[in-house]
């Protein structure tokens, strides 16, 4: 019989999650929802190696879907893999980094079954990887160690990449250091809409780090922050940036003139995401989404393409 280490029956009187859909006591099943940086400036290199970021996360309801089972018998974690095509090595996979991780920073958890429906394109900087990663988190939290500290779990999210540890909490927060040091805050009273342009570009996140100015005046999020909490989140957006836009472009010239031909046809303040290469902009209301969508139509006449409207993921009060 399957079953973690001191945790019998514990499973239906936990939290709930609202990316969860399923609980039993072997089973989690539900949603991995990605981010938009809706602000990010590089403020230099750091002696580890990695750069200083000060950035505004905010999670959308573009989402992978996931399930994480408790299995019997020994050997390594399975994997099924469903959906959009992910390059590389299966087993380097975030989601069974994820699990190696619980079990060297949480507690011991049994062998796993996982599998991941893969919707949301990888390698735009919405942070997918991340965000399945910190699902499996969770899940193995849900169903092996409900007591664990929070930095414990924190610590197995650092081992498996920076913007993990945002996607634990969710919602809307602001990340420092390398991106990993999470300070959330209320968002806006009314959840925002967004148009995400997904281009047929693939920018690797290191290029994109090696590109980057560290000589120009940098800019500070604490002014984007207040306007956030002023709730005047439509002006506040207009004020979105992103350092790693231009180093992409750098990358990737078609990205640049993608965002031209958006911002002048559109009359939109596009930003990318990440380190690229989504690119979105802020929508006003539902009128405002079919007339953003038929500009786009008309920019983008072809599926080289895809674009798709974003909503602001609503974690319920009492969700982790």
């Amino acid at each position: 019989m399957v079953a973690c280490p001191g945790t019998p029956g514990e499973t239906s009187a936990r939290m709930h999650d609202a990316r969860f859909d399923t609980v039993d006591a072997k089973v989690v099943s539900g949603i991995a929802p990605a981010k938009l940086n809706l602000f990010l400036e590089v403020l230099g290199r750091r002696p580890d190696g990695y750069h200083e970021l000060a950035t505004v996360f905010h999670e959308i309801d573009l989402a992978d879907a996931l399930t994480v089972e408790l299995i019997d018998g020994v050997g390594d974690d399975e994997l099924e893999l469903t959906g959009l095509p992910i390059d590389g090595d299966p087993r380097q996979n975030l989601v069974l980094r994820a699990a190696r991780a619980f079990r060297q920073q949480v507690a011991p958890a049994p062998r796993l079954r996982i599998r991941l429906d893969k919707r949301v394109p990888p390698g735009t900087g919405m942070g997918a990887g991340s965000a399945d990663a910190a699902f499996v988190l969770s899940a193995l939290q849900r169903l092996c160690a409900p007591a664990a500290s929070p930095s414990r779990l924190a610590a197995a999210a650092r081992q498996v990449g920076a913007d993990v540890a945002f996607f634990l909490q969710g919602g809307t927060a602001i990340g420092r250091g390398r991106g990993d040091e999470v300070e959330p805050f209320p968002p806006p009273a009314k959840p925002m809409a967004f148009l995400v342009a997904l281009p047929p570009l693939a920018i690797a996140t290191a290029a994109a780090y090696a590109h980057v100015d560290l000589i120009a005046p940098r800019r500070a999020v604490s002014s984007f922050v207040e306007g956030m909490r002023a709730g005047a989140a439509g002006n506040a957006l207009r004020g979105s940036f992103n350092r790693l836009e231009s180093a992409a472009i750098r990358v990737e010239p078609a990205l640049g003139r993608l965002l031209d031909q958006l911002r002048g046809t559109t009359q939109r303040p596009w930003v990318m995401t990440g380190s690229g290469s989504a690119l979105f902009a802020p929508l006003a209301d539902e009128a405002d989404e079919a007339d953003a969508a038929d500009a786009v139509r008309a920019l983008l006449p072809t599926p080289a393409c895809e674009w798709r409207v974003a909503r602001s993921f609503e974690r319920h009060p009492g969700s982790r």
